[in-house]
C-alpha cells in the first residue's frame, strides 16, 4: 500500500497556503480605493513570497493560485452570488499572474540573498531594490491588462490601476514577506527577543497607518456626503430659477393681453414664438377663456374661421375619447394654443371635463395666483410623458374679434411644463457627475406622483439628499443621490497616500529594524561597550549642564545678597540727613551699584541673548535717569585714561519713554565702555537726540563718537560678530572678549532698531543706533520715588503687620529698616520652619515676604506648608529672593507666592507690591 502522508502533505500545503492568501487577500480588499479595483497595500503578496520561501514551493504555489481564484471570483460574484461562465476568466487570469508572481519572487530571493537572509545592509538593500519590486510587475501587469481586455475598466484607469496594484504588492512583499519568514524560521540567529523586536514596532505601525486610512476614508465618505448635499441644493436651485423664468414667460402674456387692443390668432402665434423661441420647457402654452353658453357659438364661428374649420368645445369622455361637450353654463374651452401642430389634439378641449381641473381654475380666479395641476400625462403625446400644467389667471382679457367685442372676457394662460424639457440638461449634468434623480409632487401625501426618476441604482452607504420646493401652489421634492458608479467617480489620493507612503515607510523602518538587529546580532559586544561610552558621555554632559544651572543659580544668590545690603543701606542713608558732599558721593555710588545690578541681570541674561529668546519689556521709564547714570560711570573711567567724556542731549528729546530701559542701558555702557577702551587720546562724545516717528512714537537716534584707533575697512563687517576683533592684536593690546559689540547687535535687531558703523583707521569711529520708542504722555509715571507718591502720607504701611522671613541678618535688618520706615510692624524669621512655628501663635500677619534659600526649611517648601494650613492659606506671600532667574521667579508662582521682589530691594517696587496684594487680598481654592 502506498504512503498516504506523500499524498496529504502537498493537499495540506496548497489548502493552509489558499487559506493563508485568500485571509490576507480579504483583508487587502478592505484597504482598496477605487477606482481600478487594486488595492494600495496588498498584504497577500507578502504572504505569498514567505510561504514560497518556508514551505514546498509545488503545491505552495497551486495553493496561492486557487487562493487569489476564490478571493477574485467572490469579488466578481458579488459574494457567490449568482455565478456565471463568463465570471470565470477575470479571476483565473488574476490567479495565474500570482502563482507566476510568487515563483518569481521565491527565484530572485534565492540568487540574490543565499542564506544571509536580512542579517546584512546588502541584502535588505537587494530584496527591497530588486526582489520586490521587479517580481511584482508580473501580478501588476497581467491583473490590469486582464482587467482592461475584459472591460472592467477603461483606458483613463489603467494607469492608477497598474500603479496602485504594483505599489501594493511590493509594499506588502517588503512588510510581511520579512516578518513572516522571520516569525515563523526555526533558525537559531533568529532569537524570540529579536522576533519580539521585529513584530512589535511593525504591528504597531501597521496599527496606526491602518487607523489613519480608516479615519481618512471615514472622512472621504463625509466628503463625499457632503458633496451630494451640496450637488442636490445646486441642482435644486438650478431648477428653481428655471421654474421662476418660465412663470415669468406666462407673466409676459398678462401685459401682452393687458396692452392690446384685439387679440388674434395670428397675433397670439406671433407673440409666442418670440417668447418660447428656443424654449424646451414648455410642449405647449394656451388661451382659455371663460365663456358662457350664450357666447359658444361666437367662439366656436370664430375658431372656425381664423384657426381650424373642424373647431368645436369638447369633453373628455370616460373612456378617453374627446366628444362635443354637451350644453352647460360655462364652458372653459382651450380656444389658442401654441404651438398649434404639435398640440392640436387639445384645441377646443372643454377643461372643466377633466377630472379634478375645474377646481385649480376656480381657485385661481379666487386667489389671482398661478396654480399647477397634479403631474399629468400628456393627451397630445404619443408615448406617455409627465407634465404639469399652470394656470394663470387673466381678469381683463381684450376682444377676440375687432367684428365682435363680445368675445372677450376673463380666462387663463396656461403654460403645459414636461418634465423631460425642464430637467433637459440638468439632468445630463447629474448623470455624467454619477449622480441619480428623483422628482417627485408630495401635495397628496396619500398619492406621491414621481415627476421624473433616473433609471440608476443607489450607491448603499450614502444618504440622499432631499429639498422640498413649492411651484404653482404644488408641494414638490427634489432627491439627488449617489449612483452605483459614484464610488469609482474619483480618485481618493489622500487615503492613496497615506496606504502606499505609509506602508512604505513602514516597510523601510522593518528594513532599518531588520538592519539594526541583524548588526545586533553580529557585534553584540561592539554595541554593549558604544552603548556604556555613550551613557557615560551623556551622564558627563547632563551633570555638566546641571552644574552650570547650579553655577548661575548660586552666582546670582551670591552676588545679589552682599549687593543687596550695600544699595539698601545707601538707600537708607540717603534719607537720613547728610551733607551735600555726602549725598552727591552716595547718590554716585546709589548710581554705579544700580549699574552693576544691571550688569549683574544681563550677564546671567546671555544664555536668552545667545538663543535668541530676548524677552523685552514695555515700561516707562526716564532717559535722563540712564544719561546720568552712564556718564557717572564712564566719567571717571575717562579721567583715569586723561580722555574727556561728554554727552549732548537734544532738549527736544522726550524725557519720560515706554520700552525696555535694561536692554536700553546695556547697548549704551556696551558702545561707551568700548569707546573708551579702544580711545588713549581725545575722547569719546555720546550724542543723544530723536525724530518724530508719528503722533505717538520716536526714533532715537544715540551716536557714540570716539577718537580711538579705528577700524579697518575689511574687518568693519564682521565687527559685529561673537568673538570678534578688529585684529588679532587688537585683543592683545586692550583685552576684552569680542562679545560687547555682538550683544549690541542682537539686542538693537530684538528692538526693532538699526546698528551701523563708520571708522577710518588712526582718526576714530562712530556706531549709530536707531531705536524706537512709545512715547509716554502719563503725568503720572512709575519713576516717581515713594516719597513723592505719598507725600500726603510718609507712612503708606501704617497698622500692616509683615512678616519677613530671611536667612542673612543683614538682608532682615535692612527690610526692617525698610518696611518700619513706611509705616509698617515688622517680624522677623531666621528660616521656613520658625515662620510656621511663629504663624501659629500669630496669625495676624497681613502679608508674608519669603526668601528661597534657608537652611533647616526653605521658603518653597515653607510656603506649601502655609498654603495647606486653613488657617493661614489666607495669608498673601511675595518672595524676596536674590535668584533672579526666570525658572527661580516661575517657580515662585507655581508653588503659590503671588509675586517676586528681586535683591537687591527696590524700595518703590517693594512698597508698591505690598499696597496691591494687602489690598486685593487672597481667595485660593
Amino acid at each position: 500500500m502506498r504512503p498516504i502522508t506523500p499524498v496529504i502533505m502537498p493537499l495540506l500545503t496548497s489548502l493552509l497556503s489558499g487559506m493563508a492568501y485568500f485571509i490576507a487577500g480579504k483583508y487587502g480588499l478592505v484597504l482598496a480605493i477605487p477606482p481600478g479595483f487594486a488595492s494600495a497595500v496588498w498584504p497577500a503578496s507578502g504572504v505569498a513570497l514567505a510561504a514560497m520561501l518556508l514551505y514546498p514551493k509545488v503545491s505552495t504555489c497551486i495553493g496561492i493560485g486557487l487562493g487569489s481564484f476564490a478571493l477574485n471570483l467572490g469579488v466578481m460574484a458579488n459574494g457567490y452570488t449568482g455565478i456565471t461562465i463568463d465570471m470565470l476568466t477575470l479571476p483565473t487570469c488574476i490567479a495565474l499572474g500570482a502563482s507566476v508572481q510568487s515563483f518569481i519572487g521565491y527565484w530572485l530571493f534565492n540568487q540574490l540573498l543565499t542564506n544571509t537572509l536580512f542579517d546584512s545592509p546588502s541584502s535588505i538593500v537587494r530584496f527591497t531594490l530588486v526582489v520586490s519590486p521587479v517580481s511584482c510587475l508580473i501580478a501588476a501587469s497581467v491583473g490590469t491588462g486582464s482587467l482592461f481586455g475584459l472591460g472592467a475598466i477603461d483606458a483613463t484607469n489603467i494607469a492608477f490601476t497598474w500603479l496602485t496594484w504594483w505599489a501594493g504588492d511590493t509594499i506588502g512583499t517588503l512588510l510581511f514577506a520579512p516578518l513572516l519568514i522571520i516569525l515563523f524560521s526555526r533558525e537559531k540567529r533568529f532569537t524570540r527577543v529579536r522576533k519580539w523586536q521585529i513584530a512589535v514596532p511593525t504591528a504597531a505601525i501597521f496599527s496606526g497607518i491602518t487607523l489613519l486610512f480608516y479615519l481618512s476614508t471615514v472622512n472621504q465618505r463625509e466628503d463625499a456626503q457632503r458633496h451630494i448635499v451640496d450637488t442636490a441644493r445646486t441642482f435644486a436651485q438650478n431648477l428653481s430659477e428655471r421654474l421662476s423664468i418660465s412663470e415669468n414667460k406666462l407673466l409676459a402674456y398678462n401685459a401682452f393681453f393687458n396692452s392690446s387692443s384685439v387679440i388674434t390668432a395670428v397675433d397670439f402665434e406671433r407673440f409666442s414664438s418670440y417668447i418660447l423661441k428656443d424654449d424646451h420647457v414648455f410642449q405647449g402654452v394656451g388661451w382659455t377663456p371663460i365663456v358662457s353658453a350664450e357666447n359658444r357659438p361666437l367662439y366656436e364661428a370664430l375658431a372656425q374661421e381664423e384657426i381650424s374649420p373642424n373647431f368645436v368645445f369638447r369633453d373628455l369622455n370616460g373612456e378617453g375619447s374627446l366628444v362635443t361637450s354637451p350644453e352647460q353654463a360655462v364652458y372653459y374651452p382651450v380656444f389658442y394654443i401654441y404651438p398649434l401642430a404639435q398640440n392640436e389634439k387639445a384645441l377646443g378641449l372643454n377643461l372643466s371635463s377633466l377630472p379634478h381641473r375645474l377646481p385649480i381654475l376656480l381657485r385661481a380666479i379666487a386667489t389671482g395666483e398661478p396654480l399647477a395641476t397634479a403631474p399629468i400625462t400628456l393627451v397630445q403625446s404619443n408615448r406617455e410623458q409627465k407634465a404639469i400644467i399652470l394656470y394663470l389667471p387673466i381678469f381683463a382679457a381684450p376682444p377676440l374679434s375687432a367684428k365682435n367685442p363680445n368675445i372677450a372676457a376673463a380666462g387663463f394662460i396656461s403654460g403645459v411644463f414636461q418634465m423631460q424639457g425642464l430637467l433637459d440638461n440638468l439632468v445630463d449634468q447629474l448623470i455624467e457627475r454619477k449622480f441619480g434623480l428623483r422628482f417627485i409632487d408630495t401635495t397628496d401625501a396619500n398619492a406621491v406622483s414621481t415627476l421624473y426618476e433616473t433609471p440608476r441604482a443607489k450607491l448603499l452607504g450614502f444618504q440622499p439628499e432631499t429639498i422640498p420646493m413649492t411651484f404653482g401652489g404644488r408641494k414638490l421634492e427634489v432627491t439627488v443621490f449617489a449612483d452605483a458608479e459614484y464610488k469609482i467617480g474619483s480618485k481618493d489620493w489622500t487615503s492613496w497616500s497615506i496606504l502606499t507612503f505609509g506602508f512604505l515607510l513602514a516597510a523601510l523602518f522593518q528594513a532599518f529594524i531588520l538592519l539594526i538587529t541583524g548588526t545586533t546580532e553580529n557585534i553584540k559586544s561592539e554595541v554593549e561597550r558604544k552603548t556604556l561610552e555613550l551613557n557615560k558621555e551623556k551622564n558627563s554632559a547632563e551633570k555638566a549642564n546641571l552644574a552650570k544651572t547650579n553655577f548661575l543659580n548660586n552666582m546670582s544668590h551670591e552676588l545679589r545678597t552682599p549687593l543687596n545690603a550695600v544699595m539698601g543701606f545707601i538707600a537708607l542713608t540717603l534719607k537720613t540727613p547728610t551733607s551735600e558732599i555726602q549725598r552727591s558721593h552716595l547718590s554716585k555710588a546709589q548710581l554705579a551699584s544700580s549699574t552693576l545690578m544691571s550688569l549683574i541681570n544681563h550677564t546671567l541674561d546671555y544664555s536668552k541673548i545667545e538663543s535668541g529668546r530676548i524677552e523685552l519689556e514695555k515700561i516707562s521709564f526716564d532717559l535722563n535717569i540712564i544719561i546720568d547714570k552712564i556718564y557717572v560711570i564712564f566719567l571717571n573711567l575717562a579721567e583715569e585714561k586723561r580722555i574727556f567724556f561728554q554727552i549732548h542731549v537734544d532738549p527736544s528729546t522726550p524725557k519720560r519713554l515706554i520700552g525696555d530701559p535694561l536692554r536700553l542701558e546695556q547697548i549704551l555702557i556696551n558702545l561707551c565702555n568700548n569707546a573708551i577702551k579702544f580711545t588713549s587720546s581725545g575722547g569719546v562724545t555720546l550724542k543723544v537726540n530723536s525724530e518724530e516717528v508719528d503722533d505717538k512714537h520716536i526714533a532715537l537716534n544715540l551716536k557714540v563718537i570716539d577718537s580711538g584707533i579705528g577700524i579697518e575697512k575689511e574687518q568693519q563687517e564682521k565687527i559685529f560678530s561673537a568673538f570678534s576683533q578688529a585684529e588679532k592684536g587688537t585683543k592683545r593690546l586692550y583685552g576684552g572678549t569680542g562679545l560687547g559689540l555682538s550683544i549690541c547687535k542682537k539686542l538693537v535687531e530684538a528692538m526693532d532698531g538699526r546698528i551701523s558703523l563708520k571708522s577710518k583707521i588712526n582718526i576714530g569711529t562712530q556706531i549709530s543706533v536707531q531705536l524706537c520708542f512709545k512715547v509716554d504722555e502719563s503725568e503720572d509715571g512709575e519713576s516717581r520715588n515713594i516719597t513723592e507718591k505719598y507725600r500726603s502720607d510718609d507712612t503708606p504701611l501704617k497698622n500692616m503687620n509683615i512678616l519677613v522671613v530671611e536667612d542673612v541678618p543683614t538682608n532682615r535688618e535692612l527690610a526692617t529698616y525698610m518696611l518700619a520706615d513706611f509705616g509698617a510692624k515688622v517680624f522677623v524669621a531666621e528660616n521656613g520652619f520658625i515662620a510656621i512655628n511663629f504663624l501659629k501663635e500669630n496669625n495676624k500677619i497681613d502679608l508674608i515676604l519669603m526668601d528661597l534659600q534657608m537652611p533647616v526649611m526653605d521658603g518653597i517648601e515653607a510656603t506649601k506648608r502655609i498654603i495647606a494650613d486653613p488657617n493661614t492659606r489666607h495669608i498673601p506671600i511675595i518672595a524676596m529672593t536674590a535668584n533672579a532667574i526666570s525658572t527661580d521667579v516661575n517657580a515662585c508662582l507655581e508653588v503659590g507666592m503671588l509675586d517676586h521682589i528681586a535683591k537687591p530691594i527696590d524700595e518703590q517696587e517693594l512698597v508698591k507690591k505690598v499696597l496691591k496684594h494687602c489690598k486685593t487680598g487672597i481667595n485660593r481654592v
